[in-house]
């Protein structure tokens, strides 16, 4: 039985998983764009630690996000991940790669993670 990928967002909420190639070369590296951010999404990492289980590691619904993001000044956090999606967007590489958050990333599923994270932020 294949395991279920998808990052779970809410009770009956999810990002689905796009799978890669991970002998692919053509990989952004956002560890510089994620390291503003790094506090909070250590914040999320409820589940697991990063280094063992990868985006599982972490709660991305809406409840763990406005108890992580108490401990910052929002409007300055949503400034950073606003500045992260820019950073992706613009890149034209479709495989994204973090050693921090220990994983590989189709574009558009990271996309709408970070989007996910801006919109609960910004309803707060």
């Amino acid at each position: 039985m294949e395991r279920n990928r998808d990052i779970s967002i809410g009770e009956f909420q999810s990002i689905k998983w796009i799978d890669v190639d991970n002998n692919s070369n053509d990989l952004f590296e956002i560890d510089e764009y994620l390291s503003p951010t790094w506090d909070f999404w250590k914040l999320l990492e409820t589940e697991c630690v990063s280094g063992c289980c990868g985006i599982d590691a972490f709660n991305f619904w809406k409840e763990q996000i406005n108890l992580a993001s108490a401990n910052f000044d929002k409007t300055e956090l949503i400034k950073m991940f606003n500045t992260l999606l820019y950073e992706i967007q613009v890149d034209n590489h479709q495989l994204i790669t973090s050693s921090q958050l220990n994983n590989l990333f189709e574009k558009s599923v990271f996309e709408k993670l970070i989007i996910h994270i801006i919109k609960t932020l910004e309803s707060e």
